[in-house]
C-alpha cells in the first residue's frame, strides 16, 4: 500500500473500517503533504473506537476530507483508488491485525475502467450516501489483461444473487475461504454444486463458524468438505 500511495500524483480515495496501521497513516499524510488529493470514507462507530480514533483524527487534523456513515449499519468497504487508475481491494482492513496476523487477501487491479467503477461508488459515499441510500449506478463488468472481471457492491447491487449465479456456473471446482458464512442461499448453491459433481471445499474461521446462523452444519450434513482453522488470528 505504501508503495502505491508514494507513487500517486493526483488522488487517493480510500474507504476503510478498522484503521491502526501506521504505515498506511503515514503514506496518506505524506501524499497529502506533497499535494495529492486524499479523501477518506469510514464507519462512524469504528472511528470512535479508542484503537482507531487517533488514526481517523490524524486524517482530519491534516486537512484530509473524512466522511463517516451515520447509521448502525457498517461501512465495511476496504478499498483504495490511486490516480483513478489503480485499485486496491480485498478483505484486509488497514490495520495491524490484517497486515501481519490474519489470513487476508488483497487484489491490486491496474485498470481505469475498474478504478472508475470503484470511484463512482466512493463518490456516492463521500457525498453522504451510504448503505441503502446508494444507487446501483456503476458498471458491473470490465476486462483486465484479457480476462473478464465483475464488480458489485452491497447492499444495492444484488451481490448474493450474482454470487449464486457464479457458483451455479462452476463445473469442476469451488474453493471457499470465509470468515463469517451465514447465507443459507449461498450454502444451498454450494450444496447443489456438490450434488452435481463439483469438487467443493470450504475453509472457515474458528471464531465465527460456531454462530447459530453459521452454515457449517448444513454444508457438512450434505457431504461438503469443510475445514475450520484453529489458530489465534482470524481467517478473514
Amino acid at each position: 500500500f505504501a508503495t502505491l500511495a508514494s507513487q500517486a500524483s493526483t488522488s487517493i480515495d480510500i474507504a476503510l473500517f478498522d484503521f491502526d496501521r501506521p504505515s498506511v497513516r503515514d503514506a496518506l499524510l505524506a501524499a497529502k503533504a506533497r499535494g495529492v488529493g486524499v479523501r477518506v470514507v469510514g464507519d462512524d462507530e469504528d472511528a470512535l473506537n479508542p484503537s482507531y480514533a487517533p488514526f481517523y483524527q490524524s486524517m482530519t487534523g491534516a486537512g484530509i476530507t473524512v466522511v463517516n456513515d451515520t447509521s448502525s449499519s457498517l461501512m465495511h468497504n476496504k478499498f483504495a483508488v490511486f490516480d483513478d487508475a489503480v485499485t486496491w481491494t480485498g478483505s484486509a482492513n488497514f490495520s495491524n491485525n490484517a497486515f501481519v496476523r490474519n489470513g487476508e487477501n488483497v487484489v491490486v487491479i491496474t485498470s481505469t475502467v475498474v478504478a472508475q467503477i470503484y470511484g463512482a461508488e466512493f463518490d456516492e459515499m463521500v457525498g453522504g450516501k451510504f448503505h441503502g441510500a446508494k444507487s446501483d449506478n456503476t458498471a458491473h463488468s470490465a476486462t483486465v489483461a484479457g480476462s473478464p472481471v465483475e464488480v458489485a457492491f452491497a447492499p444495492t447491487d444484488g451481490v448474493e444473487a450474482r454470487m449464486i449465479a457464479a457458483l451455479a456456473s462452476a463445473d469442476s471446482s469451488i474453493r471457499v475461504a470465509m470468515f463469517t458464512f451465514t447465507s443459507a442461499p449461498l450454502a444451498q448453491a454450494l450444496i447443489a454444486a456438490y450434488a452435481r459433481g463439483v469438487a467443493v471445499e470450504v475453509l472457515l474461521d474458528g471464531t465465527a463458524d460456531g454462530s447459530q446462523f453459521s452454515q457449517r452444519d448444513p454444508l457438512c450434513a450434505a457431504g461438503v468438505t469443510v475445514r475450520v482453522e484453529n489458530w489465534a488470528p482470524k481467517l478473514h
